[in-house]
């Protein structure tokens, strides 16, 4: 995370510059880097779009809804690195990628050591199938709602790569 934090500075462009160690996780995480945090969304056609967006209908896919049973972490108080159970992390909205994709995030404990003693009871999680002929379909249902790459990925490589898209 130090590394990132040095090195990413030139690069961001955001309403404000992450003010926590949980901002910066979530920033990372937000952009391919490996973290604690697994991102969620509030939106279920987000999380369709998620699901379908690289699926040409070959393989089925599935979407997850996950229910907490805890109020979000109190990022002033909590260290993200020394969590020893799952927490719910709700980001400030300090980049339009959080925003557009409505983030939310579940911070994971270190578990290299195999202890799962802390269990939260209460949780729940949801899965739904899609089948994967179904995909190319609802793609273009979701474009037709607004639900495209540069709609959750603003930026000009984005906007490019929806016109590339387009032309094929």
């Amino acid at each position: 995370m130090v590394d990132f934090k040095r090195r990413a500075v030139p690069y961001i462009h955001l309403s404000r510059r992450p003010e926590s160690d949980w901002e910066w996780l979530a920033l990372a995480r937000h952009h391919g880097l490996p973290t604690r945090l697994l991102d969620w969304t509030r939106n279920p056609l987000v999380a369709l779009y998620f699901a379908v967006a690289e699926n040409n209908g070959d393989d089925d896919a599935s979407i997850f809804a996950y229910v907490h049973n805890h109020p979000p972490v109190d990022v002033r108080t909590i260290d993200p690195l020394a969590i020893d159970c799952v927490e719910l992390y709700e980001p400030a909205m300090i980049s339009d990628r959080m925003v557009a994709q409505y983030s939310v995030f579940t911070a994971e404990p270190d578990r290299r050591g195999g202890d799962r003693s802390n269990e939260q009871e209460g949780r729940k999680l949801e899965t739904w199938t899609i089948a994967g002929r179904a995909a190319p379909a609802i793609r273009k249902q979701l474009a037709v709602l607004g639900l495209t790459r540069v709609t959750l990925f603003p930026g000009l490589d984005s906007l490019c790569a929806d016109i590339r898209e387009l032309r094929c």
